[in-house]
């Protein structure tokens, strides 16, 4: 799928739009050079700020408390060590 230009299109976003307006150029001027409306359109893209795509690869954050582990197992071995060893069967 190619990539579709701005020249394509009647419309633009009021952000452009104010963009254009603070840069002091004129619209109207533009329309009769798309080429350099579809630069101005890039180089103002590049300035918008985008969402940052999750990487694959990251982690989940995970807040593990080691010391409830901790406590866990030296509650399961206080247990297991009251019952006696099974005996080996034969």
């Amino acid at each position: 799928m190619g990539k579709q230009s701005i020249n394509k299109s009647n419309s633009y976003t009021p952000e452009f739009l104010n963009w254009l307006k603070v840069k002091k150029i004129s619209i109207k001027k533009m329309k009769k050079n798309p080429v350099k409306l579809d630069q101005y359109y890039q180089e103002w893209s590049k300035t918008q700020e985008r969402p940052k795509k999750k990487s694959l690869f990251s982690l989940p954050n995970i807040n593990i408390d080691f010391d409830a582990i901790v406590k866990g197992i030296r509650i399961a071995n206080e247990v297991l060590s009251k019952f006696p060893p099974p005996s080996k069967i034969n």
